[in-house]
């Protein structure tokens, strides 16, 4: 049935979440984190390598894990729109891709930076920091 719209009606906005099935080639059913990794990956949270692969067991960067953080929290809330100037000191040494959700994750208050106002973008996310970006995304 054909529904032409006329100037009273108004046109509603449909919105839908995107998932896919994305399986990593370096990830077998068998490893332990491969449903959390299929999951998040059908979510967008994370992207894997850019070449088919997870790489489950290298190191993820700050940057990384700030890009993680953000996707996840846009994921349950709202987008976040935008998120003023860069406050770190080190911000030229971040990737292109990773600019935008480190802005985002400090606006937000779920990162901070290592001192002298650098945030580290190619420095491992150590356990502690990961605790306390968690902690600030959830409380």
């Amino acid at each position: 049935m054909k529904h032409d719209l006329n100037d009273t009606e108004q046109l509603q906005h449909l919105y839908a979440v995107l998932e896919c099935d994305k399986i990593c080639d370096d990830v077998p059913e068998a490893f332990w984190a491969f449903d959390t990794i299929k999951k998040l990956s059908a979510r967008h949270v994370t992207n894997g390598d850019g070449n088919g692969g997870f790489e489950p067991l290298t190191e993820v960067t700050r940057a990384e894990f700030a890009a993680m953080i953000v996707r996840a929290y846009e994921l349950v809330n709202v987008s976040i729109g935008e998120a003023g100037d860069m406050r770190f000191a080190d911000h030229d040494s971040l990737s292109v891709w990773a600019q935008e959700y480190v802005r985002q994750a400090a606006y937000l208050e779920l990162v901070q930076g290592r001192g002298n106002d650098r945030f580290v973008p190619q420095g491992e996310a150590n356990r502690a920091e990961s605790a306390q970006i968690i902690f600030n995304l959830l409380f």
